[in-house]
């Protein structure tokens, strides 16, 4: 899948979170800048950061208006193994295709997005074109840089159904407040806890409760917090998992999995429709 001309996604700005990276999908325009979390924005910058830090640049071609290239950004750029990958063994940068017409020309970019991996000088080691899986340019990555899979920590498989380091409150003991207004998945702290609908949860700071006090049912999840993509299609009640969330119409919506988080970008009308 490759963008070369305006398409059907133009009018939705979707940004997602995967195990710590934000998820945010609205129906309001898109933003002019073509941004990643934690990625540059500089080019020549992040070649000089290259040559300071003797790694290679993984530099992505986008547009804004482009949907394979948000595509590639939300499900396999920040997909948690090709991030941490990234991190630790390359520069990231993203060049807005629009902005940068002779970036371009001098790398003959025909499609967005296009995705490369350069050395510090600029050049060309690896190309791809077009949308590519998470699971299978984690692979290629892993290959370029030169890493064993096993040279790298990995998160466990994201489940509500086995969550690992089980929390005493809810949600996995996310902050909510922080999720809704910081857009940062961070863990709430034991010393800042309240009680709301009958259940325990607890707050990143004594602000983040007293925020949450003032109007509770702002910050409380969509289907309190049960994923929708399985009660809907599969008839079952299962608990959501904050890591695999969206912010949608200024609401939190947790899902089981994060095949179930897709189905939802995909048609989020279709789970929504009498929820809120």
């Amino acid at each position: 899948m490759e963008c070369r001309t305006v398409d059907a996604f133009a009018s939705r700005a979707s940004v997602f979170w995967l195990a710590g990276v934000l998820a945010v999908l609205t129906t309001t325009t898109l933003s002019a800048e073509v941004t990643i979390p934690g990625w540059r924005s500089d080019f020549e910058a992040a070649l000089e950061t290259a040559r300071q830090e003797k790694k290679p640049v993984l530099a992505t071609v986008s547009a804004v208006w482009c949907g394979a290239c948000r595509q590639m950004q939300q499900l396999t750029l920040n997909e948690v193994q090709v991030s941490r990958l990234v991190e630790s063994r390359f520069i990231g940068v993203v060049i807005d295709g629009d902005k940068r017409s002779d970036l371009v020309s001098r790398y003959g970019v025909t499609a967005f997005p296009t995705t490369m991996v350069l050395d510090a000088d600029g050049k060309v080691l690896k190309q791809w074109v077009g949308f590519q899986s998470s699971s299978g340019f984690h692979s290629e990555l892993l290959t370029v840089s030169g890493v064993k899979p096993g040279d790298i920590d990995e998160f466990p498989a994201v489940s509500a159904l086995f969550p690992t380091n089980a929390s005493p409150f809810e949600f996995g003991g996310f902050c909510l407040v922080s999720l809704l207004d910081d857009n940062k998945l961070r863990r709430g702290v034991d010393a800042y806890p309240a009680e709301h609908r009958g259940v325990r949860i607890c707050f990143y700071s004594a602000e983040h409760r007293d925020k949450f006090l003032l109007n509770p049912e702002r910050y409380w999840p969509v289907g309190n917090g049960k994923c929708l993509v399985t009660s809907r299609e599969e008839h079952q009640e299962q608990p959501g998992d904050p890591r695999v969330g969206v912010l949608w119409k200024n609401r939190l919506w947790f899902f089981a999995d994060r095949d179930r988080q897709r189905r939802f970008m995909q048609s989020p009308d279709r789970f929504s429709n009498g929820s809120l």
